[in-house]
């Protein structure tokens, strides 16, 4: 797993051979190869999905304040601040769908959005 995941490729393949002489068992030289491949991949998978995830979450914060401070010109900080701090995909989708449909930010008995 270090080979694959944590090497440069220019030393993977010496690498590989020093661990090969060391494995004698053939069959079992091809199994540990494969299988180091298959958690260097699902690693490397598992790291694109949360990278993804993050990239996904701080687009949606961006678009969903950008859209908040066009549309209105007062936007308290607390506001901006909680939405800033928001990791829930869900739930930035719905402030959102909020902040597209709100007539105002001010709300009677408070602020419309300050439930962000």
């Amino acid at each position: 797993m270090l080979i694959f995941g944590r090497r440069p490729r220019e030393e993977r393949e010496g690498l590989v051979h020093v661990i090969h002489d060391l494995i004698e068992d053939k069959s079992l030289r091809a199994k540990e190869e494969s299988r180091v491949q298959t958690i260097a991949q699902s690693l490397f998978e598992d790291g694109m999905k949360a990278g993804e995830q993050r990239g996904e979450v701080r687009a949606k914060r961006e678009v969903t304040l950008k859209t908040l401070h066009t549309r209105f010109d007062d936007v308290p900080d607390e506001l901006t601040r909680k939405i800033g701090r928001m990791r829930s995909l869900k739930r930035l989708d719905a402030i959102f769908t909020q902040v597209l449909e709100a007539q105002s930010l001010v709300k009677s008995g408070g602020c419309a959005a300050s439930n962000a």
